[in-house]
């Protein structure tokens, strides 16, 4: 549920990711609380934490990108302790701003050790035309700093041909990975056409989140949204993602 009346007073940036100190008071907003969920599955029964989204309420909404804030507490008495600004600078130092909320739920990484389970957040840009433009985030309990993390590396974002998912192989110390498919346009093919997918798999690491195992192309092309409505790559590639997987484990 959209509610009105918090303007987000924030001051700081750290790294590439925006990581925001925030306080919200009541003013003229410049955003609105779309959602907000218990996160006590992570972060343990005894300690209230709770995820919030905040998304621009301007008719200009991609000048503000959505916010996911977390809080202890509940109502007026809940304290923010830091908000993550979904924005991403690419290569060319082009900022990328996502002002539209889709996602954000609780999800099993697969794993026997720890952490289990994540927080799934995710936003979008759509500029118009035929493509959009998702940024993935996962977010985990740190309980020695008694805050979440993102455990996603900045460059994980998907497209609407692109597909995303964790993949559960059991390899060495490796229980799972993230694995994101990306459409590559050929020559003489148009947008929906069928398209070879370039692989990305990231292993998880307890100091630093989900890091880069390595890239391949796939062998054969994959239908487009003019052939199938739903995106499947992963699926009929998780062999070749586990054989590849071995290769670097040995």
């Amino acid at each position: 549920m959209r509610q009105k009346g918090f303007v987000l007073l924030c001051a700081a940036v750290v790294g590439v990711i925006t990581v925001l100190p925030c306080a919200v008071a009541r003013a003229e907003s410049l955003y609105d609380q779309l959602e907000e969920i218990s996160l006590k599955e992570l972060s343990g029964a005894e300690r209230d934490w709770r995820a919030v989204v905040f998304e621009g309420n301007s008719t200009e909404t991609t000048e503000y990108p959505v916010k996911l804030c977390f809080r202890k507490g509940r109502g007026e008495d809940a304290s923010e302790r830091y908000c993550y600004a979904t924005q991403e600078w690419d290569d060319d130092d082009f900022v990328w701003e996502y002002p539209i909320f889709q996602e954000l739920r609780v999800i099993d990484l697969v794993r026997k050790n720890l952490p289990r389970k994540g927080l799934l957040f995710t936003a979008r840009y759509f500029g118009g035309g035929s493509d959009w433009r998702d940024k993935i985030t996962i977010w985990t309990y740190d309980e020695k700093n008694d805050r979440f993390v993102n455990i996603v590396p900045d460059e994980v974002s998907v497209t609407s041909q692109d597909e995303y998912a964790i993949v559960p192989v059991g390899i060495g110390e490796i229980e799972s990975v993230l694995v994101t498919a990306h459409y590559r346009w050929g020559r003489d093919e148009i947008h929906f056409d069928p398209h070879f997918y370039r692989i990305s798999i990231y292993a998880y690491s307890p100091t630093g989140g989900f890091q880069l195992v390595g890239r391949y192309m796939t062998e054969k092309k994959y239908p487009s949204l003019e052939d199938t409505s739903i995106i499947s790559v992963i699926g009929p590639e998780t062999d070749k993602i586990k054989a590849f997987i071995s290769t670097r484990a040995d």
